[in-house]
């Protein structure tokens, strides 16, 4: 991300949106979306879906992804449920767990904190009020999911392929 002071940070809204815990299952399909607000007023739209048996990763992953597909933002401010906890863990802890290991998605939490710590990115609680965008975001993460569960080979190719924390397709579908 480019450092200009003088040009107007971008807000963004990201959310996450999970199936229902499966006894058979540690790792849960979910769905996730973001809504981006350019200066000029125009939306750019972000979504994807993947598994996880952590809640923070696919959070981590996704704005990691977002802030490298925005390279030349000045700076981003999100509004996003979590993540900023996992962060001032990881930080405290030297990118280490109370029992010595690593957290899941280090190199997507390294990247957040260090854009962090330069003022390139500001996490916020979700809106307490009507917003658009991130009402958009919502409605873009349930769309997520329901393509992962609607997708009959989505969970077997990722069984094979990946581990059990992936993101996948997080791309953007508008600009």
């Amino acid at each position: 991300m480019a450092t200009g002071s003088d040009a107007p940070s971008l807000t963004a809204y990201l959310h996450l949106e999970f199936a229902p815990f499966d006894k058979t299952d540690d790792r849960r399909p979910f769905g996730v979306s973001a809504t981006v607000e350019e200066p000029g007023g125009e939306v750019r739209t972000f979504q994807g879906y993947g598994f996880a048996d952590d809640q923070e990763f696919p959070r981590a992953a996704a704005v990691h992804q977002l802030l490298e597909a925005l390279p030349h933002a000045p700076r981003l401010a999100i509004h996003m449920a979590g993540l900023s906890t996992r962060l001032d863990h990881f930080k405290r802890g030297n990118g280490k767990k109370s029992d010595g290991s690593r957290f899941i998605g280090s190199r997507h939490l390294e990247a957040l904190l260090a854009a962090r710590e330069a003022n390139l990115l500001e996490i916020l609680k979700p809106p307490q009020s009507f917003t658009t965008g991130y009402q958009l975001a919502k409605h873009g993460a349930k769309k997520s999911l329901e393509e992962v569960r609607k997708s009959s080979t989505a969970r077997g190719n990722v069984e094979a392929v990946f581990n059990a924390n992936t993101l996948i397709h997080f791309r953007e579908t508008t600009k």
